[in-house]
This record gives C-alpha cells, structure tokens and sequence, in this order.
C-alpha cells in the first residue's frame, strides 16, 4: 500500500478502513514529511499533518512506540510554530504547553507496557527507547522556559530508560544534557558529579568522540568555574582531541580559545598530535 494514498484515504476508507499492519508505515511516512517541513519552518502544515496522524494512531491502535514518535514530532511542530518571532507570549505558552502535553500523552502510552510478560526484546527495546527520547525532548523544553527541577527530573528518568539498551550514546548523551542544566542553575559541581557517568561509559560508546567532546567540554567548563584551572586545562585538552576527531566545530573553538589563553596542561601534547 502506498503510504501517502493511505493517509490520505484513511477517513473516507470502506468498512474496515485502513489496514491496521499499514499503521506504522503511515506514520513513519508521515514523520518523514513533517520532519521536513520543519526543517524548510512550514511550521503548521507540520502540525496540521501530525494531528492528522495523532488521530489516525488513536483510530487504529498505533503501538505506542509508533504512536509516541508522531506525537514527538507533532510537540516539536507545536514549539517551532510558537518559538517564531512575533508570537505573543500568551500563544508561546498555550503552544509549549501543548507540546507538552503531546510528550506525556507519548509517555503515558508507554507506561503501562514497562516489565510486561512475554514482551519481544525488540518491542522492549523500542519501548525504552522512545520513553527516554519523549522524557529526553520534556526535559528540553522545560530547560528552555527555565524550569530546571522539571528538567532534571525528566533527564534523569531519560538516563534510566536508555540504560536498557544495548548502545549506551544516548544514555552518555542524557547525562551530558542533565550536567548541562545543573549549569546553568551554575550547580558545578553537581554538573561535574552527572558527567562522571558518560566518561565512565567511554569504552562503551558507539559514537564515542562525538559524545564526549561535549562531556570535557563541559567538564572543562564547570573546573574552571569552581577554580581549578590546572583540571580544566585537561578537560578542555580531552575535549580538543574529540572534537577534532569528529569534526565538532564549537567545541573545537571553545576548547582552542581557553587553552591558549590559559596554556596547556604539563602533559598535554601539542593539537597537532591529533590530527
């Protein structure tokens, strides 16, 4: 079945409509365009198209992972379309407030399935996933309207759901964007402490330089913030080395800039050395 012709049949559809195996082919079909209307900021029509495909999942029982990605990207249509300028600030807080709601909704629909009997690794490991994905995008949003507890408490609940997977990046990852809210409450030295984990998961990681050129970025900020310049310089100089491993261009100029103001540690080599 055509996925676009699917969509587009599914409220006009004989008796039986849609058939319910096509589901998630829709909806990934669906993701796709509004992924890219998005990014080409047609906003609404990205948010038009997900309704569409929120309510198409309730209709036929999407699985919730399935469903919870729709409702991912229908709460980021929902942000995009009230972060553009000249929104009042009545409708950017109705539109976060719904994006909101779309990520519970996607959480919700999880929830009951956690430890159930029986249940296929794979549809596990989906669940868990997605579940830590949709706290992930909460924490953000909550971070982003300064409402760091909130943000804490779902980066943390997304750190323990991508822990039940296999790739520990996006377990690494959470932990990286949890230290990142503690600074900016300026807690450094909890910041320091949620690092820790994603340096401890090093041998671990899939996308190993990409992951930690943000962490000793990171890191070498919240040293230097507390006074030891000595450990920063090593941060900093761990940081250099990923991101000039895997091409992270900011953390790259960052790093670059406090090492020559401030000199490299005793033991640092020379950038060179990583090239």
């Amino acid at each position: 079945m055509n996925p676009a012709a699917a969509h587009a049949s599914s409220a006009s559809a004989p008796k039986g409509g849609v058939d319910p195996t096509q589901v998630p082919v829709i909806v990934m079909y669906s993701v796709g365009k509004a992924e890219e209307s998005i990014r080409n900021s047609e906003f609404e029509k990205a948010k038009k198209m997900m309704e569409s495909t929120d309510q198409l999942c309730v209709r036929y029982g999407a699985p919730p992972p399935v469903h919870g990605l729709a409702l991912r990207i229908l709460a980021d249509a929902y942000e995009q379309c009230v972060r553009m300028e000249g929104t009042s600030d009545a409708d950017r807080k109705r539109g976060i407030e719904d994006a909101k709601k779309c990520l519970r909704k996607g959480l919700d629909l999880c929830a009951p399935h956690f430890g159930a009997k029986g249940l296929p690794k794979q549809l596990e490991g989906d669940l868990y996933g997605r579940a830590g994905d949709l706290h992930n995008a909460l924490a953000e949003l909550h971070r982003k309207e300064e409402e760091y507890i909130d943000a804490l408490k779902h980066f943390r609940e997304a750190v323990k759901k991508f822990s039940k997977l296999d790739s520990k990046d996006f377990q690494a990852a959470s932990a990286n964007r949890l230290a990142f809210t503690f600074m900016n409450m300026n807690e450094w030295t909890d910041a320091l402490k949620e690092l820790k984990m994603a340096e401890e998961l090093e041998q671990k990681l899939d996308s190993r330089s990409e992951i930690l050129s943000s962490t000793y970025n990171f890191k070498g900020k919240c040293l230097a913030e507390v006074g030891d310049k000595e450990e920063a310089k090593k941060a900093f100089a761990e940081a250099l080395k990923h991101a000039l491993a895997c091409g992270n261009e900011p953390v790259k100029e960052e790093a670059s800039k406090y090492l020559e103001e401030h000199g490299y540690a005793e033991e640092k080599m020379a950038p060179d050395a990583y090239i």
